[in-house]
């Protein structure tokens, strides 16, 4: 699904018999300021409205990280760990 989706009705329509393949929105990537915490909020509002699901997160279309790779592997670090806490 797409970063403009509406992840709540999405999730109640799918529940658990099809995956919930979340594509969070990449201009995180490109913002002027890396914010870790915007990142783990975005993530946890859409871990917590698809609970039930079978949740996919695909960071995808990255056109920049701001001359910053350490913000791709930091993004999966976050993602990683908000996922743990949803378990």
């Amino acid at each position: 699904m797409s970063p403009w989706v509406d992840v709540a009705k999405g999730a109640e329509e799918i529940e658990d018999k099809y995956v919930f393949s979340y594509k969070p929105n990449p201009a995180v990537m490109a913002a002027e300021q890396w914010n870790p915490e915007q990142v783990r909020a975005g993530l946890r509002g859409v871990m917590e409205k698809t609970k039930g699901c079978v949740l996919e997160l695909v960071m995808k279309d990255v056109e920049t990280c701001k001359k910053q790779p350490e913000r791709l592997s930091s993004w999966v670090k976050i993602a990683r760990e908000t996922v743990e806490e949803f378990e």
